[in-house]
């Protein structure tokens, strides 16, 4: 369960609920429709749950009106967690025992992809098709096409990658292209260094290590190639 924010302030709530097992299940109240989700909480040393309004994600949900909550559900811990849509607090509900939940309502499915790598694929294989076509079909369809592109929020797993690594590959490299050899093409404002990216060997996406001896520095061309060529 975590914050989306944008300029400090939240934008959405992703959360990650499991409908069976734990002491506090949570579950469909009607399926696909309205979610009991349990706040998110603190187990003390007395074994006790504290359900804490204070805690950022509980707090954005509560204190920021109609604000999306990005739901992933699973039946059990040995499922993959499944995009269910956005929903929004309806209530939120206090049992006997101090337990807290809210009462989450969907609101829409269309507007928020649960993965940004999709969204890249999703324009690859529309630009694949729209090449395919005839120019006569692609500028037909580029005199009713809107200007202005619509948005959509996405939700993304990023790796904390080690900066030392990074920072002994660029050092290792010496400002020249380990992949080509050439200098690096330009040199960068943020840094006033050559201009070089960190690639990983094998990718931390497929159980690569983060670690120098599976990096190395590329220029940006042959960083597209080893992505895309």
């Amino acid at each position: 369960m975590f914050v989306i924010e944008s300029e400090s302030k939240p934008t959405a709530v992703v959360i990650k609920a499991t409908l069976s097992g734990g002491r506090y299940a949570n579950e469909w109240l009607e399926q696909g429709r309205r979610l009991k989700y349990f706040l998110k909480s603190k187990t003390l040393k007395d074994g006790s749950v504290q359900f804490g309004e204070h805690f950022k994600p509980n707090a954005a949900i509560l204190n920021v009106p109609n604000l999306p909550v990005l739901a992933f559900v699973r039946q059990t811990s040995n499922d993959r967690f499944v995009y269910a849509g956005a929903f929004a607090n309806q209530k939120m509900h206090e049992e006997a025992d101090g337990a807290k939940w809210f009462e989450l309502v969907f609101t829409t499915s269309e507007e928020v992809i649960a993965d940004a790598g999709y969204v890249q694929q999703q324009l690859q294989d529309r630009v694949a098709l729209a090449s395919s076509q005839s120019q006569q079909q692609r500028l037909a369809r580029l005199a009713k096409a809107p200007k202005n592109p619509k948005t959509i929020r996405t939700v993304s797993t990023a790796f904390v990658r080690n900066p030392d690594v990074v920072a002994e590959v660029l050092f290792r490299a010496e400002g020249h292209c380990e992949e080509c050899k050439r200098p690096a093409p330009f040199v960068s404002k943020a840094t006033g260094d050559p201009y070089l990216e960190v690639h990983h060997i094998t990718p931390l996406a497929q159980g690569g290590d983060d670690t120098v001896a599976n990096a190395w520095a590329l220029c940006p061309n042959c960083h597209r190639e080893k992505h895309f060529g």
